[in-house]
């Protein structure tokens, strides 16, 4: 159950509590990541698999949301299965060109592994052309998620105000406030939403990922920037930006005093986030497959990764703890964002 939108907007908790109550959700997201306790010592790999480094492939510039995510489970990999990881990115396109390449010209041999998010499915909705699709790779596991944020600079002209009142002044002034968003991705289908909902104009501003977005809210240059945790905790904890919803079911144990956009407009279906996966190329052989799965779910498993992700802003579940549940769960989410691209015009049936 959502629950209901306030009377008033939120109070806005001093940045010492907001961190305290932030630390204290780290402690309860590190409980999800109670898997079975797996063996310590270094997994077997098939033959003589791999020869050389194993690369994680990610679709983003380095520094963001997903590049911290890979980065982070690299390292764990490497733990628990005692090879090297190098992580390599291929950004362009808001994603699509590091996508299309896993899709296409990724080696099928085990040595990459595409860290991917919800834009994979999307950009091959709306940008592959019929070339490629989410579906020419295998996913082996899911990783997290990592719900969407509206942030204000602390500094700017709209620092105090929550995002209630940020509507209202979007339906007063209409077309006048910069909001970040790419229109072919979670950030410009949830702009689209919280204006369709709530009545409020806004110029929109493109993107192609949540990091510059973050960087030009704090050059002055846009008024609202959407982000990843990762990509604006740094700020946060600095008290330079406020959170003034996030896009999830429910409220973050790492920012309990942020209101969800459900329940400021209301509404029980603005949930973008990012729900990050690892692929392969389909065509890998399966002994590899499986290795790479089991090290991947030796490094989700970890408690340390878990405590880590948390910081980081990142939900960990590991209800989908094997390659079949993680690929019923994208083959799902991309059928239902493909209804909603048809539903509001952006793809012909």
């Amino acid at each position: 159950m959502v629950a209901a939108p306030p009377d008033r907007p939120l109070p806005r908790l001093p940045l010492r509590r907001r961190m305290l109550a932030g630390a204290a959700g780290v402690g309860l997201l590190a409980t999800f990541a109670a898997g079975s306790a797996r063996a310590a010592s270094p997994l077997a790999a098939p033959g003589d698999f791999p020869k050389r480094p194993i690369e994680f492939l990610v679709a983003y510039p380095p520094g963001g949301g997903m590049d911290a995510t890979a980065r982070l489970l690299a390292r764990y990999f490497e733990k628990h299965t005692g090879h090297t990881v190098v992580v390599v990115n291929k950004a362009g396109a808001a994603g699509a060109i590091g996508e299309a390449f896993m899709a296409t010209q990724a080696p099928a041999d085990g040595t990459m592994v595409g860290i991917m998010a919800s834009n994979f499915w999307s950009n091959s909705h709306l940008k592959s052309d019929g070339k490629w699709s989410y579906r020419n790779t295998d996913p082996i596991a899911f990783v997290a998620l990592d719900p969407l944020a509206w942030l204000v600079s602390e500094g700017g002209p709209h620092g105090d105000l929550d995002l209630k009142a940020m509507l209202e002044l979007g339906r007063r002034r209409p077309d006048t406030i910069s909001v970040a968003g790419s229109s072919s991705t979670a950030s410009g289908f949830l702009l689209d939403q919280v204006q369709t909902k709530s009545g409020a104009r806004f110029v929109p501003v493109q993107y192609q990922g949540g990091r510059q977005a973050v960087t030009d809210l704090m050059g002055g240059h846009i008024a609202v920037s959407y982000g990843y945790y990762a990509e604006y905790r740094a700020l946060l904890e600095a008290g330079k930006v406020s959170v003034l919803a996030v896009s999830s079911a429910r409220r973050l144990p790492t920012l309990p005093d942020v209101p969800t956009f459900n329940e400021v407009l209301g509404t029980d279906d603005i949930l973008w986030d990012a729900f990050r996966f690892a692929a392969v190329p389909g065509g890998v052989p399966e002994n590899r497959k499986r290795w790479l799965a089991e090290g991947l779910g030796r490094a989700l498993d970890d408690p340390e990764f878990g405590r880590e992700l948390a910081a980081q802003g990142g939900t960990l579940d590991r209800s989908l703890d094997t390659p079949a549940a993680v690929a019923r769960e994208v083959h799902r989410r991309a059928d239902l964002e493909r209804d909603y691209l048809i539903r509001t015009g952006r793809l012909a049936r």
